[in-house]
């Protein structure tokens, strides 16, 4: 067995906070209207109206 000192700071992980797959399920089961998009940056879920003036469909 090796012993390897370190002097970083390990966190130990919270039971209660929700992990980034979980936010991702949420974010699939929310009902987001037309021509909104939603998208999770930064641990925080942002819905914005898509804008499509600069990609017109025609």
């Amino acid at each position: 067995m090796t012993v390897v000192e370190s002097d970083r700071i390990h966190m130990a992980k919270s039971d209660d906070e929700r992990t980034l797959d979980d936010m991702f399920e949420g974010l699939e089961r929310m009902p987001v209207p037309e021509g909104y998009q939603a998208e999770i940056v930064g641990g925080h879920i942002f819905m914005s109206e898509l804008d499509t003036s600069e990609f017109p469909l025609d």
